[in-house]
């Protein structure tokens, strides 16, 4: 059934699924949502070049339930995928979900009742992680219900609140569409806070936090978040140059923009190690830059004594800072 001859009422919620090489987790992942279905919502899953049998699968359920769309294109990561759904998305709410994942029960009632307000274009919702048997529910009992689009940007970086993931957020489409909001395919890493924070920054409304768990969070350490590449670590660098663009456009973010420097030189400090020890490359090259751009920044002052220390020792010796930062790695990994 193509996309076009799906049901036509007025969708309240497009719900966006990048699908690679899931054939394990498709079925309880899309069941989730099917199982509390609604007339208002539509599933649109891109299959981004599955090599298992992930497209069979969603072929499938596409034929069981009309309001799957689904999409079938060659690898080209996630961000491409997301960006596939977005272009088809007619819902006047959009989320993404990833399909390792799963949604509570309730998860469509309570966002039919959340979404009526007119003056809300951002909704946030609690989730667990669920790594086994063992969950770790994020509720944001110290957040209030609602809060300004500065104070949501202020606390992105804060990690025991919602950070810049997609899954526990709700985003309007017509914020989206009229300030061409997208995925930057090149960024491997941080690529879900880079449109957060475009998105939020195109804001008008207010942010409505639900503190309640709808989502749970599977800890895979075979996903493509926890996989190491060299190239992703990079991309980073990329993503907070594009944040900080953001933070720096409006006077408003002043204290997202101290934050998100200081966020910045922890992403800095962190890639030099990471891409020697992790992926076995000694770029000096990216070292220099390294060290310029976190002097560029002119923060090194306002941050912790610990942050000052390790920028001086890789200023001060190359050599001996990533030895430093090894030894701190093997040690973090035997705990």
């Amino acid at each position: 059934m193509g996309y076009r001859e799906k049901i036509k009422i007025m969708k309240l919620l497009s719900i966006i699924i990048p699908i690679y090489n899931n054939e394990e987790t498709i079925d309880r992942c899309i069941e989730s949502i099917e199982s509390q279905k609604k007339d208002n919502i539509e599933i649109i899953a891109i299959d981004d070049g599955s090599t298992d049998s992930s497209a069979n699968k969603l072929d499938s359920l596409a034929k069981l339930y009309n309001n799957i769309t689904v999409v079938h294109q060659q690898n080209m990561g996630v961000s491409a995928a997301r960006n596939a759904g977005l272009s088809l998305a007619e819902g006047t709410w959009i989320c993404f979900v990833d399909c390792d994942d799963f949604v509570e029960e309730n998860y469509i009632s309570s966002i039919n009742s959340i979404t009526s307000s007119k003056k809300d274009e951002l909704i946030v919702i609690g989730y667990q992680e669920v790594n086994g048997a063992d969950k770790v529910q994020h509720t944001y009992p110290r957040l209030k219900s609602e809060m300004s689009r500065e104070t949501f940007l202020e606390l992105i970086y804060d990690l025991d609140l919602y950070r810049g993931y997609l899954w526990n957020k709700l985003f309007l489409n017509e914020v989206i569409k009229r300030n061409s909001i997208s995925f930057d395919p090149h960024i491997k890493l941080n690529e879900d806070m880079v449109f957060c924070v475009e998105y939020v920054a195109h804001m008008s409304g207010s942010v409505r936090i639900i503190k309640k768990v709808l989502y749970n969070y599977v800890y895979n350490d075979f996903s493509a978040v926890h996989s190491i590449n060299r190239k992703a670590f990079f991309s980073r660098d990329i993503a907070f140059e594009k944040i900080l663009r953001v933070a720096e456009s409006n006077q408003i973010f002043a204290k997202f923009l101290k934050n998100t420097k200081k966020e910045f030189v922890d992403i800095l400090l962190q890639n030099v190690y990471q891409a020697d020890y992790l992926c076995n490359v000694y770029d000096r090259k990216h070292i220099r830059y390294t060290i310029q751009r976190i002097k560029s920044l002119r923060i090194i002052k306002k941050c912790s004594l610990k942050k000052k220390g390790k920028f001086v020792l890789l200023y001060l010796s190359i050599p001996t800072y990533i030895l430093y930062r090894k030894i701190k790695l093997v040690r973090s990994l035997k705990k």
